[in-house]
C-alpha cells in the first residue's frame, strides 16, 4: 500500500511537468518567422546543399489549357540553366491544328517563336523560377525579395503557413502545409490594378522524390493568358484571357547537359 501511495504521489507531481513539456513540444511545431518556414521547407524537400548543387534542370510533361479557342493540349520539354536561362519547346494541339511554340529566355533577352506567327520579342521581367531550382533559396538569397509577413490559415482543408513576399511592387503569397512543410500553392498579385491584375494562383501536388529531392509532379494554374493574333496586313492584336491550366510532369532530369546552342539569339 505504501508503494502504491508513493507511486501515486510521484505521478501527480510529474503530471504538470509532463503537460508543460507536451505544450512546449506543441509550441515548437509552430514556426515564428517567414525565414524559419522557408528554411524548414528547404530541409523537408532535400536540404540546402542538395538544392544548391542543381545547376540545370530538364522537365517533360503535358499541359492542358483552357483558352478562348477551347481546350488545348501540349507536350513540352523545358530546359533551365541557373541562373537566368530557359528553353521551352511545346507541341500544341489547337482547334486550328498542330503548332510548335518555342520560348527562350536569357539574362539579356526573351522571345517566342510560334509557328506561322513567327518570332516575337518579350519584355524581360523578374522570374523567381529562373533564379534557382529551389524558389525558397532564391527568396532567401536575393535582397530584391523582401519577406514581409507570416500568418497561419487554412488552405483546402490543410493548416498552412502563409509567407508574404514583396518584389518590385508585386506581392507573392506562398502556402506551406504545417505538417509536411511542403509548398501547397503560390499566389502572385501584380501591382497597379486594372485588367490582367487578378491574382495568379498555382497549386502544387503529387510530390515525388528525384535524386533525393522532393519535387511536385502536378500543378493546377489559374492565370491570365496573353493571346496574340495577327491580321492579314501583319498588325498584331493582344487580348487577355482568364483561364485554367493543368500540368503533369512525366520526367525530370537533374543536372543534364544544357548547351549554349539552346539559347542562341539568332
Amino acid at each position: 500500500m505504501h508503494y502504491l501511495f508513493t507511486t501515486l504521489i510521484v505521478l501527480l507531481l510529474l503530471a504538470p511537468a509532463a503537460l508543460a513539456q507536451a505544450n512546449k513540444d506543441s509550441d515548437k511545431a509552430l514556426l515564428e518567422t517567414p525565414e524559419e518556414v522557408l528554411e524548414a521547407n528547404i530541409e523537408a524537400i532535400g536540404g540546402r546543399a542538395a538544392w544548391e548543387a542543381v545547376q540545370t534542370l530538364q522537365t517533360e510533361g503535358v499541359r492542358i489549357s483552357d483558352s478562348p479557342m477551347g481546350k488545348m493540349t501540349s507536350t513540352f520539354v523545358e530546359s533551365i540553366r541557373y541562373p537566368g536561362y530557359l528553353h521551352n519547346t511545346s507541341e500544341m494541339d489547337t482547334p486550328m491544328g498542330a503548332m510548335t511554340v518555342t520560348r527562350v529566355r536569357t539574362p539579356d533577352a526573351s522571345w517566342v517563336e510560334a509557328g506561322p506567327m513567327g518570332r516575337r520579342d518579350l519584355p524581360l521581367v523578374p522570374s523567381l523560377k529562373l533564379e534557382s531550382a529551389c524558389a525558397e533559396l532564391a527568396i532567401l538569397n536575393n535582397p530584391d525579395y523582401a519577406l514581409t509577413g507570416l500568418t497561419t490559415d487554412s488552405f483546402e482543408g490543410s493548416d498552412v503557413y502563409v509567407v508574404s513576399v514583396e518584389v518590385g511592387g508585386t506581392t507573392l503569397r506562398r502556402y506551406y502545409d504545417q505538417e509536411s512543410l511542403l509548398l501547397l500553392a503560390a499566389e502572385r498579385i501584380s501591382a497597379g490594378g486594372g485588367e490582367g491584375s487578378e491574382p495568379e494562383l498555382v497549386k502544387y501536388r503529387d510530390y515525388r522524390e528525384v535524386d533525393g529531392l522532393l519535387i511536385s509532379h502536378a500543378q493546377d494554374e489559374e492565370v491570365t493568358m496573353r493571346m496574340i493574333s495577327r491580321s492579314g496586313g501583319g498588325e498584331e492584336t493582344e487580348t487577355q484571357h482568364r483561364g485554367e491550366s493543368s500540368v503533369t510532369i512525366e520526367n525530370i532530369v537533374i543536372n543534364p547537359d544544357v548547351g549554349d546552342a539552346l539559347f542562341a539569339n539568332e
